[in-house]
């Protein structure tokens, strides 16, 4: 099904406008950002809105965005920046949250903001590798619970490009994806998700499928640039399956600092396609590993720096945000107990005398 001329007209004059009005964000190369003036472009839960921004005190709201669905027959990179403010003295207990969606699959956190002791912006940049006819959607969580301190995003402050200004490869859609593409087939593998995390000095690649039709195997890849590939192992697929199927390999030899894994799923008759993107940075680590991650009994959570250990806290959040467990590390090898946490994704922040030092995603597959 093609997005309507009418909406894709109103986008694209959407677009345009904005680029008139908004110039502080770059060169013009962004397809979509929030347009307080139009509520095409945006639904909130609560919060106040007026010309210029969306702001929460004392009390916890949602903003979505529309569904933007790839328009380049031979699919996109989808870059997204969120800068989100943060004014008055804040408190440790207001949080933000930043997810996406593509198409009808999980809500996958991308950034979790905990208010500092004094205003300030913070900024998030990512992006995805998405096929043509598919769907990414936005979710802003946003809870304080004072009447003085508050959460802000304002005009220009979240953009979604594919760095293209002379075709429009995004436009908005708001009927419920995923919708097959116009002349194209169902996709060969469902995934439920694609993930990838440090083990140590290696990176385990994991992934999830729903179902499989005519799948052979999966080629594991990886990358420094997110443009040249390279192979790391192949996998054996399940030929066709409609039941849940969990999947792992490792990469014993990854590349240090940033890089990023993809997956390659190649049918029976040679024809494949490609997962989206998930990256990994060794840089970033601050010296602590969790592993097995996805994990289904236990996990164990490593720190490097033994004389550092009980400095640090390790908190887990649902996909609502909410705390659903609170570890404190106190030996250098503290295991993490799945008894609790039922099946799904969560994310984690690790605390250094109350300080975030890493933050992340852990599945669970009890």
């Amino acid at each position: 099904m093609k997005v309507s001329n009418k909406i894709r007209n109103k986008f694209l004059a959407t677009a345009v406008l904005l680029i008139a009005t908004v110039s502080f964000v770059g060169a013009q190369t962004y397809d979509y950002t929030v347009n307080w003036s139009d509520t095409s472009t945006y639904k909130t839960s609560c919060g106040k809105v007026v010309p210029g921004q969306w702001s929460v005190k004392n009390d916890s709201c949602v903003m979505t965005t529309p569904y933007l669905r790839v328009e380049a027959t031979e699919g996109c990179k989808v870059s997204f920046t969120f800068r989100i403010n943060q004014s008055g003295n804040g408190d440790p207990l207001d949080k933000c949250y930043v997810f996406h969606q593509i198409d009808s699959g999980v809500w996958v956190i991308d950034t979790l903001i905990i208010a500092g002791g004094s205003p300030a912006v913070y900024s998030f940049s990512d992006f995805v590798i998405l096929n043509y006819g598919h769907y990414i959607k936005f979710k802003i969580c946003m809870s304080t619970d004072s009447k003085t301190e508050f959460w802000a995003i304002k005009g220009g402050d979240m953009v979604v490009t594919d760095g293209n200004t002379a075709v429009q490869n995004l436009t908005s859609w708001t009927g419920k994806p995923p919708v097959p593409p116009d002349g194209q087939q169902v996709m060969p593998v469902e995934f439920i998700w694609v993930g990838a995390a440090i083990n140590t000095n290696a990176v385990v690649v994991f992934w999830k499928t729903a179902s499989e039709t005519n799948n052979d195997y999966f080629t594991i890849e990886k990358s420094m640039d997110a443009i040249n590939f390279e192979m790391v192992s192949t996998t054996g697929g399940a030929g066709n399956s409609n039941i849940l199927l969990n999947y792992s390999a490792k990469d014993n030899e990854p590349f240090s600092g940033v890089s990023y894994y993809r997956l390659k799923q190649t049918d029976f008759d040679g024809k494949f396609t490609y997962s989206n993107l998930v990256k990994v940075d060794f840089e970033n680590t601050q010296g602590v590993t969790i592993y097995p991650n996805p994990f289904s009994t236990n996990a164990t959570i490593m720190i490097k720096d033994a004389s550092q250990m009980n400095n640090y806290e390790l908190k887990i959040y649902n996909v609502l945000g909410t705390e659903v467990t609170n570890t404190i590390i106190t030996n250098q090898s503290t295991m993490l107990v799945n008894s609790n946490l039922p099946a799904g994704i969560y994310s984690y922040s690790v605390f250094k005398k109350n300080e975030i030092i890493q933050s992340g995603k852990l599945i669970s597959q009890q």
